[in-house]
Formats: C-alpha cells, sequence, structure tokens
C-alpha cells in the first residue's frame, strides 16, 4: 500500500472514524467512500454497486486526502457513537 494511503489509514482509526464506513487502498465488497492509488493516481469516489461515483483524480496524495477526509467527516461516517 502507498505509505502516505498506510499513514491515513492510521491516523483516521486513531481518531476513531467508523471503519467499514470508508476503504483505503481497496475497494469495498458492497457501497462506501474510497481512497485509491491506482497507475500513479490518487482517486477519490464513493463506489456503490459496481460503479465509481463522484470520481475525481489527483496526481499528489496531498490533495487527494484532503478531499477524502472532507467527504467522510460527517454524519455517520464520522466517529463511532459513545454510549
Amino acid at each position: 500500500m502507498d505509505l502516505a494511503l498506510a499513514k491515513l489509514r492510521k491516523e483516521l482509526a486513531a481518531k476513531g472514524y467508523r471503519r467499514g464506513s470508508y476503504y483505503i487502498g481497496r475497494l469495498p465488497v458492497a457501497d462506501g467512500h474510497c481512497i485509491l492509488h491506482v497507475e500513479g493516481t490518487y482517486e477519490v469516489f464513493f463506489f456503490e454497486r459496481g460503479h465509481k461515483f463522484d470520481l475525481v483524480s489527483f496526481e499528489e496524495a496531498p490533495a487527494a486526502i484532503k478531499l477524502f477526509k472532507e467527504r467522510i467527516s460527517g454524519g455517520y461516517f464520522q466517529k463511532k457513537q459513545e454510549y
């Protein structure tokens, strides 16, 4: 896995983001927000029913990571609920 994406995975886990609501470096089985490093390009998109929606491609990791964080930063995707 790309080093920048590995660091992102650790960062989000440390901050308590829900695993299974986003995917870093791989496609989900069903659906979810994704960030991939494919052939020198970073892709940020929502994956559903085998299709990539709202796909944005970047040449550099920081811009892709920024957009990915923005997309998962609200609502259900953000952090685990404390009960």
